[in-house]
């Protein structure tokens, strides 16, 4: 968008939304997949209380709560009372899913009724951290933590207010950070050196405990928590305490993640950001201007400074010989991210520049490095979810857009900065970064950032090395999601999954759903290169490949007991099957709209063959009643049956043009109809290779503009809603060179 749409390449385009182009042809993408129940909705929690009246006669006690929906859940609630009369109440749980007719009542009665009412809060909860580690999602919700394996629907509790609720975090901090590291690679005592410029072992001294493999959770406020996964195929278990302090360093524990009684030789601080970098782990402190730092070999062991005979720590006063009394800082602004390089150096930036650190070993301090810095450049991450590995270069999110830099060129010439965001500059015209988020994801690196277009993914393909998208995202239900705040991945041998949090308290899978997005691309700009012949549109052509039919696994039963056709509600055994009755089935509720005749199938197992349930009546997300018939000679039921639904590849594909910049409103936008294609199946006599019969399955699209405005300049836009890729586009026209300019005639002037 830089540069002239004109001067564009053959295989370039002036922008395009929700498409990929690795393989030369334009492909739609998925919709996010909402991934969220069974998580804090927020949605009916109690807001606020108003003492409309405060009655008389009434004693202090716990407020009731009354829901005619019957949905509500989860409030709790005091009053306090003067001379009688309530003039204080107190929300001490929120609850969720309350309708707005619900009322507020009190445990004891009073001569004259009081009058509380109560504001409701109807948006979710925002998330405060999505983390991956494995095979596990991790997230923070109000302080409370929840985990899942990918292959599992159901979220598992790690802490909250009634479950290990000592483990509770801040619920009111923006961000929690997570950080996740190996087991202590030394043991042995330590003890200082002369002058305390190093340490050598103490073989005198029994050997100290490793410090644990763990997940280390920082608020900022309270102290840190530790979370250990130990997983098989077949089984997981998880464990977690409180990192343990300074004061309990040195003591004899015994340690929950490891089940053994020690001298502990842990101590975590308090914190903020965290970087796990070169055997050491890094955290910012509260206030955000300094930088802690572990022993070497040892990332939850942060007693640097230590007695040069015994190897313990100084003294047992944090204040003074703790982890803040070995920081560094690198200036007095609070820092924005912390995060590692492909040198010896680790990336710091604060709100107003950023910095190279390097730990510096020709002068330790306790056997452990100090710290110098070198300038980089006066450009800001904007958190620390913003900074990102590009195939060995480094990007990241700026308050005026995206910058670039490779670290190697940077510290040797301070004036390396590449204009990584050159080409979509005009994307960011009179913006302010103030949020986002940045990941590389299968040779993709993604950013969640403010553009003219609003809020969206601009994705930068490593292969092609280029910009190829500005993904806007819609859920399979047509609403539109909120910015995305942080991305996580599970990335393993054998699965690839990428995930994002909202600012609205939005749990997505990307590139998840059953539908496709709504496609988009403006053409480049197509002009003969001499300015006095202007180009007379004439017709477009559009070849469109690969439209075929999906399914997806998107309809789960919500009751566990087996149905048939006939509205029995449970069987003993398959027995035989009546069709054509029609009854309503219990679902999770659904993420898109479907139309009467939709049919849904459920798969089955061994014993019980599962069936074909048929819509009689549409059913409009988010509803969890589907009404229709079963066809099959099986049961369905929620252990062994999942539901699939079928689209037929069907939609649209429309066309504007865009002449001199502006689009011609003669004809306007024009739609073609995307056919469902047919399959007939094989033939027979085929012989290997066998090719199905599908028809239809590449289409050609023609449309005409001989209506269209002429100009020197003319370019197209394509936009579909269907599983297929846009393959091919030509656009044919009629030169024109008329005498003299229009313009030139409308304003007649030489000067």
């Amino acid at each position: 968008m830089a540069v002239d749409d004109a001067r564009l390449g053959d295989d370039e385009y002036r922008i395009a939304h929700n498409v990929r182009n690795r393989f030369g042809d334009l492909r739609p993408t998925r919709r996010p997949l909402k991934i969220d129940g069974g998580l804090d909705s927020g949605n009916g929690s109690v807001l606020g209380l108003l003492i409309a009246a405060g009655g008389t006669g009434y004693s202090a006690g716990s407020l009731t709560i009354t829901d005619p929906s019957g949905n509500g859940s989860g409030f709790a609630g005091s009053y306090t009372v003067s001379g009688g009369v309530i003039n204080t109440v107190t929300i001490t749980a929120a609850g969720e899913n309350y309708s707005e007719d619900t009322t507020i009542g009190t445990s004891h009665a009073g001569n004259s009724d009081a009058a509380i009412i109560p504001t409701f809060k109807n948006n979710s909860v925002p998330f405060q951290a999505i983390y991956a580690l494995g095979d596990f999602l991790i997230i923070v919700q109000r302080g409370a933590a929840r985990f899942k394996h990918r292959l599992s629907d159901t979220w598992a509790t790690l802490w909250d207010s009634s479950t290990n609720a000592t483990l509770l975090l801040d619920t009111n901090v923006e961000h929690v950070y997570i950080q996740a590291v190996p087991p202590g690679t030394s043991s042995f005592a330590y003890t200082s050196v002369g002058s305390s410029d190093q340490v050598v072992l103490n073989t005198g001294v029994v050997k100290r405990t490793r410090t644990v493999a763990a997940i280390v959770v920082q608020d900022g406020i309270n102290q840190p928590n530790l979370i250990s996964f130990s997983s098989t195929d077949v089984s997981s278990t998880v464990t977690m305490r409180k990192a343990y302090t300074f004061a309990q360093h040195g003591t004899t524990l015994t340690d929950p993640i490891t089940a053994t009684e020690a001298v502990q030789r842990e101590y975590v601080p308090i914190g903020k950001q965290m970087l796990f970098f070169n055997g050491k782990l890094y955290i910012i402190s509260p206030d955000g201007k300094r930088i802690y730092h572990s022993v070497s070999g040892r990332p939850l062991d942060f007693v640097v400074a230590i007695e040069s005979e015994t190897g313990v720590k100084l003294s047992s006063v944090e204040a003074d010989d703790g982890a803040d009394a070995v920081s560094y800082a690198v200036s007095y602004e609070a820092i924005t991210c912390i995060a590692p390089l492909n040198t010896e150096s680790f990336f710091v930036s604060t709100r107003t520049s950023a910095y190279a650190v390097s730990p510096d070993y020709s002068r330790p301090l306790f056997g452990e490095p100090t710290f110098s810095k070198k300038y980089l450049f006066g450009a800001s991450v904007i958190n620390q979810f913003s900074f990102v590995d590009v195939l060995g270069d480094f990007a990241f999110i700026d308050a005026e857009g995206l910058r670039s830099f490779n670290a190697v060129q940077q510290l040797r010439n301070e004036g390396r900065n590449s204009a990584f965001s050159l080409k979509v500059a005009k994307l960011f015209d009179g913006i302010v970064q103030t949020r986002g988020a940045a990941i590389s994801f299968d040779n993709y690196t993604f950013f969640s950032v403010e553009t003219i277009y609003g809020y969206g993914i601009l994705v930068f393909d490593g292969t092609l090395r280029k910009f190829v998208s500005l993904d806007l995202l819609k859920l399979d239900d047509d609403t539109t999601t909120a910015p995305i705040v942080q991305f996580s991945k599970i990335d393993t041998d054998t699965t690839h999954e990428i995930y994002g949090v909202t600012s609205a308290g939005e749990l997505l899978r990307l590139y998840a759903g059953a539908k496709y997005n709504d496609s988009f691309v403006q053409t480049k700009g197509f002009q003969v290169g001499d300015i006095r012949v202007e180009q007379k549109p004439i017709q477009l052509r559009a070849l469109m490949n690969g439209v075929e039919a999906w399914e997806y696994h998107s309809i789960n039963l919500s009751e566990s007991i087996n149905y048939s056709p006939n509205g029995t509600s449970a069987h003993g055994s398959t027995g035989t099957m009546i069709t054509g009755s029609s009854f309503v089935l219990p679902v999770e509720k659904i993420p898109y709209d479907l139309a009467s005749g939709t049919e849904i199938f459920f798969t089955g197992d061994s014993t019980n063959t599962g069936g074909t349930f048929t819509l009689t009546s549409a059913a409009v997300s988010p509803t969890t009643r589907l009404t229709g018939t079963l066809t099959s000679t099986g049961t369905i039921h929620k252990a062994y049956t999942k539901g699939f639904v079928k689209f037929d590849a069907s939609g649209t594909l429309k066309s504007s043009l865009i002449s001199n910049t502006r689009k011609s409103d003669t004809p306007g936008t024009i739609s073609k109809t995307v056919v469902a294609p047919t399959t007939s199946g094989v033939k027979y006599g085929e012989t290997y290779p066998v090719m199905w019969n599908n028809e239809n399955k590449l289409q050609q699209f023609l449309f005409s503009y001989q209506q269209g405005r002429s100009g020197l300049k003319l370019s197209y836009t394509l936009e579909w809603n269907t599983s297929g890729a846009v393959s091919m586009i030509t656009a044919d026209t009629l030169d024109l060179t008329p005498k003299n300019p229009l313009m030139s005639q409308a304003y007649g002037s030489n000067n």
